[in-house]
């Protein structure tokens, strides 16, 4: 008849097998099939492949065709997705063919463009149409009032030839703030602002491109390959292929093809992980089989040290475990957190019809949970020749929605013009102006939650019910910051506006306020018009590329224009920004009101700021919080194998002492024999 010592050496034997079993079936889910699927579930922009260069009519087809088949050998049986990307060279403005410094048109074809945007109204272009038919982004619509139904003349900055143009359609990108549209950032912010502004794109079919536009243009080739079926072993072999692809595209003719793609750093990083996974699991079951052996010797020789050794080891691997999944789930939560840049962020089209661009944000700020929110702009930027994350925020809401730690506010508050608007008195809606020139004018507002946009005065009146969209609402009061002239010709002088009404109430701002800002001026400016340096927090690494330390003042090129900056601090990463990305924060008023000064429109609120809230459900809006990022980042599959292994490993360290502890205190009240 078994005894009760045998009994329990058999429990602790199956019990620990079992979980070395459970723990080796993770360890080794942890190696190649499990890189696998983390390259699987692993973001485009780690894994996409995207080739650039220039082509005309004549060369695309040859050019084409070597770009596709340099993939599929890369990428060898992986399946891949090539998505193609043509940008026109810049085309006039209506009305703005004669100037110095035209606002700018441009004319793209993307692929997967219609499977990930709705129409808004009208029709998608088709191929072969006279006049060209070309669906226009719906922010760019609202910019430049090419409206569904309009026809005009636009002339090639390049070569000058005119081309008849006709707006099929109004459209608007699903979730367009995603990696998706890294390839044309236009798709998602509608327009581009450097020295110049250019707003789009405005989409017609490739044939129609290569046939009106295909001058020397941009071209790009997004290649996505669907990494889930490719033979672990095969991985390296890819990676290597795709390191080399440069190479390979120069000897099929296509020596200025410039590839670009985060898969090699991107697999050995993964890499590194899983075998960090292994080498923890492993670890972790070499620790327990030992804690085992030693409380089985125990058990069969019938001393009390023994299992008491025993339990001394097995809640040392029980104590590893649980520090792990508590570091595990620290390292979820903070880089969620850092990723979303605010208890919950939303972000979409700022032009959306339903609740316009004043709308949104009462909408936002009314949100169940919602105590503060505030309106911001989040996009690339041009610094010195490399590409960054702006973050304009209002600094006057960082320290409660913004988890940045202790946030330089003072300083970069100091920015900022000392007449921040005139505020206009009651909920008027209508503006009424008058100006000394028949020069088309635009008046920039705010509302009171921040949000500026300038608006177009039609027949000397503005009216403010489009800004609210179908079903939004405005937040009053609202604030007048300026005009902004657009001058048919250098002859011209925008004449100051003589008088502001609301709803006909006459209003005396400031005389400096009605002096409008000249879009286009025909002669470069004599001094920058704002001589002030620009305070902003920038990341480590950007501030490294800069060559510049918190405090110090110097001039880096933003977008192309040499900006004055003051470095108020410098910080490993800028919560908002996406991982890895350099950023640079600034504070949103500051912002707006120097572009004022040069003459340029106000940012678009792309992303609001919430510091809590329910995710909404409303059209054209995507929403981050932590809470989503962490559920996105716990999904990972090597995340999910540890935890998985750690939560085994802790529930089979903690049975061990049990049973050690149960065999000491047998033997410590059994009878002495006589």
């Amino acid at each position: 008849m078994p005894t009760k010592r045998s009994l329990l050496l058999v429990a602790v034997v199956v019990t620990v097998t079992a979980v070395l079993a459970g723990l080796i079936l993770y360890g080794t889910a942890a190696g190649d099939s499990g890189l696998r699927d983390a390259l699987a579930a692993a973001p485009r922009s780690d894994t996409a492949v995207t080739v650039r260069t220039t082509i005309t009519s004549q060369t695309f087809p040859a050019i084409d065709r070597a770009v596709r088949a340099e993939a599929a050998k890369a990428f060898g049986a992986t399946p891949v997705t090539v998505a193609l990307t043509l940008q026109s060279d810049n085309y006039s403005l209506p009305g703005h063919e004669k100037r110095r410094k035209p606002h700018r048109l441009r004319f793209d074809t993307v692929d997967g463009l219609r499977e990930h945007a709705r129409l808004v109204s009208g029709a998608w272009p088709n191929a072969g149409a006279d006049p060209v038919e070309a669906a226009i982004s719906q922010t760019a619509s609202g910019y430049t009032g090419l409206t569904t139904g309009r026809e005009f003349t636009t002339q090639g900055r390049i070569d000058g030839k005119p081309v008849r143009v006709r707006i099929t359609g109004t459209y608007v990108a699903d979730d367009p703030y995603n990696g998706r549209w890294d390839r044309d950032r236009m798709v998602a912010y509608g327009v581009e602002r450097d020295y110049f502004t250019t707003f789009g794109p405005l989409i017609v079919e490739r044939d129609t491109f290569l046939s009106r536009f295909a001058t020397t243009v941009n071209a790009a080739w997004e290649i996505t390959p669907g990494l889930a079926g490719t033979d672990p072993g095969e991985l390296e072999a890819v990676a290597a292929r795709v390191a080399g692809l440069r190479a390979s595209l120069g000897r099929s003719g296509c020596a200025e093809c410039t590839p670009f793609s985060a898969l090699p750093a991107t697999l050995t990083r993964l890499g590194e992980e899983a075998a960090g996974v292994r080498r923890t699991v492993f670890g972790l079951a070499a620790g327990l089989a030992l804690a085992a052996l030693v409380l089985v010797a125990g058990l069969r020789g019938g001393s009390r040290a023994r299992p008491l050794l025993a339990a001394v080891l097995a809640v040392a691997v029980a104590g590893v475990a649980g520090y792990t999944i508590l570091d595990l789930r620290g390292d979820v939560t903070e880089r969620a957190s850092l990723e979303a840049g605010a208890g919950l962020r939303l972000t979409g089209p700022p032009d959306s019809p339903v609740l316009g661009p004043l709308g949104r944000g009462t909408a936002f700020a009314a949100l169940p949970g919602v105590a503060e929110a505030a309106p911001g702009y989040r996009g690339q930027i041009d610094i010195d020749n490399q590409y960054v994350t702006l973050l304009a925020i209002d600094a006057d809401h960082l320290a409660s929605i913004y988890p940045l730690g202790d946030p330089p506010v003072d300083e970069l508050r100091k920015g900022r013009p000392a007449q921040e608007g005139f505020p206009i008195p009651g909920t008027p809606e209508t503006i009424t102006v008058k100006q000394g020139t028949e020069d088309p004018l635009r008046v920039v507002l705010s509302d009171g939650l921040g949000v500026w946009r300038d608006v177009p005065v039609a027949g000397g009146r503005v009216e403010l019910a489009a800004l609210r969209g179908e079903k939004g609402t405005i937040t009053y009061p609202l604030s007048v910051h300026g005009f902004l002239a657009d001058r048919p010709d250098a002859a011209t002088r925008s004449a100051a506006v003589t008088e502001l009404a609301a709803d006909g109430q006459a209003l005396s701002p400031p005389a400096d306020l009605l002096v409008p800002r000249d879009q286009n001026p025909f002669a470069a400016p004599v001094t920058p018009p704002a001589a002030t340096p620009l305070p902003v927090v920038l990341t480590s690494g950007l501030a490294a590329s800069l060559k510049v330390k918190p405090g110090q003042v110097a001039t880096i090129r933003l977008e192309r224009t040499p900006t004055p900056v003051k470095v108020a601090a410098v910080v490993p990463a800028l919560p908002g920004a996406p991982a890895g990305r350099q950023a640079m924060l600034a504070d949103w008023p500051t912002m707006q009101a120097r572009d004022l000064a040069a003459g340029l429109t106000p940012m678009p609120a792309t992303d609001w700021w919430l510091d809590n809230g329910a995710v909404p459900e409303l059209p054209d809006v995507t929403a981050v919080s932590p809470e989503l990022v962490a559920n996105r980042l716990a999904a990972d599959p090597l995340r999910v194998t540890l935890r998985s292994a750690l939560t085994l490993a802790l529930i089979g360290a903690l049975l061990l002492p049990l049973a050690a502890l149960a065999q000491a205190a047998k033997s410590r009240v059994r009878p002495p024999r006589v």
